[in-house]
């Protein structure tokens, strides 16, 4: 029988394996896109980049918010 220590810890720790293969499985694309192509590093590493930006508003939508 599982003592209640031993069994916070076992939750933890699949509560933390769970979110780590998430972030793993994020950058499965791109390892292979990595293995597979030449020049791989750099297209995965542009790609990740790419997908990774935040559009920016050039202009304002009115101009009272430069005032």
């Amino acid at each position: 029988m599982l003592h209640s220590s031993e069994y916070s810890f076992r939750s933890r720790l699949k509560t933390y394996a769970t979110a780590i293969f998430a972030r793993l499985r994020e950058f499965a694309p791109y390892a292979a896109i990595e293995l597979v192509l030449p020049g791989g590093s750099l297209m995965a590493l542009a790609l990740w980049l790419y997908r990774r930006q935040r559009k920016v508003t050039v202009f304002p939508n009115s101009l009272d918010s430069l005032i």
